[in-house]
């Protein structure tokens, strides 16, 4: 159990993954201090919120304020084959069985879960606050529209249980889905940079949820404008960051549409190059910029590869591309992910020539805690702070003049 105590506090935060992952990103020192308000925190990854452990962590400590974020309720459902398992709150189950996925263990493992939370009511009854984080946004599929197929609908586990102090998250209905999306970095629905500050928002400044969300967003876009704005203000011409990168995707994730748009007006472009309307994009940037000249830099796995398929999908030789200067995210990241004993789970070409910008380096403060490389909100930043110091060093010259 991964548990974070930074000073003396009346509220705590309980939970799987989405809670340590929190913790990272505190004691990594990129939760903004101007508003971050201390607590205590019990967190590990893939643990069910019938955890035994979880449950007499909560109980040591007289806390004002609990907050349980519940995670997938499939966590620990190898507890269906267990024939000796037969209490409420046990340990020694974890993470996702894939196996044992389907309808009928489904319900049972939402009924699991929701027994859990009532023992959780009734013992902590007046102090606990309920987050279903997992089973609100798992009712959006990738078009953003309501899956009908969920075990059971966020909404219809709200009015059936009108006895648990429930955080509704259903006004944020309102948003469309890339907008939601700015909130977790992936499948799992852990919670992003963005998602920790709207958490914190909401059960620790006791704001409500539209406004939460507003703040964070807010919060988190004017951090990348005004790195936009330092970054075109040395350049003096516009910036074009493109890729077939995790980092670009990830950047793009946290961006909506006014978003992107205000960081254009500011002179910076981010494009991923696997997009369909690539050439289009790239096309419209450069009719964007009268002068006729771009700064770009290339942010790949493969910058020959990455090469191949700019020249395929614009009006330009792969030899123009090639004068583009490379940083490639997943080589370094390989290091550092091999460093915690894990695989890289992602495929990259591992040289160094001239295209490639070699002084960039990742450390552990980078990278989410997957293996697929995927940056945290302080690899974000550290990339874009890079790309500044290499305008500034006169490294990243006017392509396309």
């Amino acid at each position: 159990m991964n548990r974070g105590k930074f000073v003396e506090s009346n509220d705590t935060f309980i939970g799987g993954a989405h809670v340590h992952r929190w913790l990272k990103c505190i004691k990594d020192g990129i939760f903004p201090p101007e508003i971050y308000q201390p607590f205590d925190a019990y967190g590990a990854g893939g643990i069910p919120v019938w955890s035994k452990k979880l449950y007499e962590s909560a109980g040591s400590l007289n806390y004002k304020s609990i907050n349980l974020i519940v995670g997938d309720f499939r966590y620990g459902n190898a507890v269906l084959t267990d024939n000796k398992a037969t209490k409420l709150m046990l340990d020694g189950y974890a993470a996702v069985t894939t196996s044992l996925i389907n309808s009928e263990n489904d319900i049972l493992m939402m009924q699991r879960c929701l027994s859990a939370i009532k023992r959780w009511n009734e013992k902590f009854h007046g102090a606990l606050k309920i987050v279903f984080w997992d089973l609100f946004f798992k009712q959006y599929n990738h078009l953003g529209e309501l899956n009908k197929s969920a075990c059971e609908l966020y909404a219809d586990v709200i009015s059936k249980h009108c006895e648990f102090n429930v955080v509704d998250f259903q006004p944020l209905h309102k948003y469309k889905f890339r907008g939601l999306r700015r909130l977790f970095i992936d499948n799992s629905y852990h919670p992003s940079y963005i998602g920790c500050l709207f958490l914190h928002n909401l059960l620790i400044e006791n704001k409500d949820v539209l406004e939460s969300y507003c703040s964070a967003v807010s919060y988190v876009d004017n951090i990348f404008l005004n790195y936009a704005k330092q970054i075109t203000e040395h350049s003096i011409k516009p910036v074009l960051i493109l890729g077939d990168s995790i980092w670009i995707s990830s950047l793009l994730r946290y961006l909506c549409e006014q978003s992107y748009s205000n960081l254009a007006s500011a002179g910076l472009f981010i494009c991923n190059i696997d997009d369909k309307d690539i050439g289009r994009n790239i096309q419209d940037i450069r009719n964007l910029d009268k002068l006729g000249t771009l700064r770009i830099v290339l942010i790949s796995p493969n910058p020959e590869l990455a090469y191949v398929k700019l020249a395929n999908k614009t009006n330009l030789d792969k030899a123009i591309w090639q004068k583009v200067k490379c940083i490639n995210w997943e080589a370094k990241a390989s290091h550092v992910i091999k460093n915690r004993k894990q695989e890289p789970r992602f495929s990259f070409e591992d040289k160094n020539d001239e295209s490639l910008l070699v002084d960039f380096s990742i450390d552990d403060t980078m990278l989410e805690f997957d293996p697929f490389g995927t940056p945290t909100f302080t690899g974000l930043i550290s990339l874009l702070d890079f790309i500044k110091k290499m305008i500034l060093q006169g490294i990243l010259r006017t392509t396309f003049s």
